[in-house]
C-alpha cells in the first residue's frame, strides 16, 4: 500500500518537468491524479490512476472543468500547483 492510497492530488503543469514527475509519483504512491496542462500537451500517461484535463488555467471555464472532476473524485487530500501564468513581465 503506498503512503497516498486513497487520497486525490491535483497537479497542473503535468506534462513535463516537476509536474509530469509529481504525477506519476503520487499515482505510483496510490493517489488517484488529475493532470492538468495546457491543451495540446503531452498529457499522454501509462498509470491508470491519472486522468488527464487539457485546458488553459487562465481561460474562465477551467476551474470549473477541474471542480467538476474534484467533486466527482468525492474528495482531494492535496494539491499543487507548478504551472505559472505568463505575466507581462515574465521572460518569454
Amino acid at each position: 500500500m503506498g503512503r497516498l492510497e486513497g487520497r486525490k492530488a491535483i497537479v497542473t503543469g503535468a506534462a513535463s518537468g516537476i509536474g509530469r514527475a509529481s504525477a506519476e509519483l503520487f499515482a505510483a504512491e496510490g493517489a488517484r491524479v488529475l493532470a492538468v496542462d495546457r491543451p495540446g500537451s503531452n498529457l499522454a500517461f501509462e498509470h491508470s490512476g491519472i486522468d488527464v484535463l487539457g485546458v488553459d488555467l487562465a481561460e474562465d471555464a477551467s476551474p470549473k472543468a477541474i471542480l467538476r472532476w474534484t467533486c466527482s473524485a468525492a474528495s482531494t487530500s492535496c494539491s499543487t500547483t507548478l504551472a505559472s501564468l505568463r505575466t507581462p513581465w515574465s521572460p518569454r
